[in-house]
């Protein structure tokens, strides 16, 4: 049986109520892989993480999926996760359950190297899944992002895997987000 391709859109920061220039790059890549015809559907994901947000970012990328001609139905936004940990669990209980069998799926992750390799630490670490079920497609985000994006990589894969450290940061975002509305 053929796995099913899944484009997974990573969400970037966000301003305010606008995709910010990284998100954009990436769901311009994923407009160029999607038109390719080889993938059967998207994920977008990404919650409200900014003071100020009134929208989920993968409410924002689904609209901008769609203005530039991919068909709604073939769009799937995840919008609670405000992190790479929460992008990648939120988005593996959502299509588990809802969607098909997980076994059955190839995921692109479309981000940056260095948070693809984060995302790619999370899924082994926590699921065990190797890179055969991962395929990253990436771009360089520069200098600044790439020193962030090792070190978090480092913890995941020394003493963090499921990225507890993040967790009162976590909260405190959703406070902010559940403030600002």
């Amino acid at each position: 049986m053929a796995k099913m391709q899944v484009l997974l859109i990573l969400s970037g920061w966000v301003e305010k109520d606008r995709l910010d220039e990284e998100t954009i790059k990436r769901c311009d890549m994923a407009l160029m892989k999607w038109r390719t015809g080889f993938y059967d559907a998207i994920i977008v994901s990404g919650g409200m993480f900014r003071k100020g947000q009134t929208m989920p970012a993968a409410s924002m990328m689904h609209y901008y999926l769609i203005t530039h001609g991919v068909e709604p139905r073939k769009i799937f936004p995840e919008k609670t996760s405000v992190d790479t940990y929460e992008n990648i669990i939120n988005t593996l209980v959502m299509w588990g359950y809802n969607i098909g069998s997980l076994r059955d799926i190839r995921f692109t992750i479309i981000t940056n190297p260095f948070h693809g390799l984060r995302a790619k630490a999370i899924f082994l670490r926590n699921w065990g899944w190797r890179n055969n079920h991962l395929s990253p497609a990436w771009y360089w985000p520069g200098l600044k992002a790439v020193i962030m994006e090792i070190g978090l990589t480092l913890l995941v894969l020394t003493v963090d895997p499921k990225c507890r450290v993040l967790d009162p940061v976590r909260r405190q975002r959703r406070i902010n987000a559940a403030l600002s509305i």
